[in-house]
């Protein structure tokens, strides 16, 4: 009986030592050159497939992106990036969420970047649409 117990409590400890440790280091915040989604927006591309819009998109936010950067080059050293994301049900880009994304660092001053690239998409949408 005795060498049971014994046994029981071994066991026991080697549950409690090797079963309740924890993962790993607690993480430490986000870097400061992380990117953060300042703001996004989705736009509808057309329900049926049509790979010559979908280009034509992919192009109008490069050219938005480049606009941005250059309208607000007050904002020295300021950088900003953005995604594309299918969202559509049956056709994946019938409808895309597009985000910008800003370093940590540049959140507050990044809107002002955001709203001029999305402002630029919009701009041009309806020559996308009409292809």
């Amino acid at each position: 009986m005795a060498l049971r117990l014994r046994r029981f409590g071994a066991v026991l400890a080697c549950a409690c030592l090797f079963g309740c440790r924890s993962g790993g280091p607690v993480p430490e915040e986000p870097p400061a050159q992380q990117a953060l989604v300042q703001s996004s927006r989705s736009y509808r591309l057309g329900r049926e497939p049509d790979q010559e819009r979908e280009r034509s998109f992919q192009e109008l936010l490069d050219s938005a992106h480049a606009s941005a950067l250059v309208s607000r080059a007050a904002f020295s050293g300021a950088a900003f990036s953005y995604t594309v994301s299918p969202k559509g049900a049956v056709y994946p880009f019938s409808e895309v969420e597009v985000a910008c994304l800003v370093k940590k660092t540049e959140y507050s001053r990044g809107r002002a970047l955001c709203r001029e690239f999305f402002r630029a998409v919009e701009k041009g949408l309806s020559g996308v649409a009409a292809r």
